[in-house]
């Protein structure tokens, strides 16, 4: 068994080595991975003045269009699920696999130097696998976020450890 002496001691080596690359993959993967994953819901503000409720809602998107109708709201409606589904196939497509190449960074860094382009490893060796495995892991906590959230926060945790 390691002591936490040990530990420390081996983390100082890797971080000596290689810090700004480590930074460099985090922000890069940050980016490509939370580009287009988040939808922008609007924004809800609610607070309690002496016992009373007010609400503020600002959803009036369609107030400042010149025209109204059916029509606005179906072509409204049409761009924001072709978002959706951009989002979620970039998710599914993309992120998932760097995701899943900075993991591999990161375990290979702990042991030798990694060049930075493991990244994208992902790409390919075994890409097909990987965009299916985290598609199931991703269907399986959607599945579990819908009992309550805080099955959906456990099995979130659950899986990522």
């Amino acid at each position: 068994m390691w002591t936490r002496s040990e530990l420390k001691d081996r983390a100082k080596r890797v971080m000596k080595r290689s810090y700004w690359k480590m930074f460099l993959v985090s922000l890069l993967a940050m980016l490509l991975m939370g580009l287009l994953s988040h939808q922008n819901r609007g924004i809800e503000v609610n607070y309690e003045v002496s016992h009373m409720n007010y609400d503020i809602r600002m959803d009036g998107l369609l107030d400042m269009l010149p025209f109204h109708g059916a029509w606005a709201i179906t072509t409204f409606s049409f761009f924001i699920l072709i978002g959706v589904i951009i989002g979620v196939c970039y998710s599914i497509f993309i992120s998932n696999a760097i995701e899943c190449g900075e993991h591999r960074f990161f375990l290979e860094n702990a042991q030798r130097d990694t060049p930075f382009t493991t990244l994208f490893s992902a790409f390919q060796q075994g890409y097909l696998n990987i965009v299916k495995i985290l598609l199931i892991r991703d269907i399986k906590l959607f599945l579990w976020t819908l009992l309550l959230c805080m099955p959906g926060l456990i099995k979130y945790y659950e899986y990522r450890m």
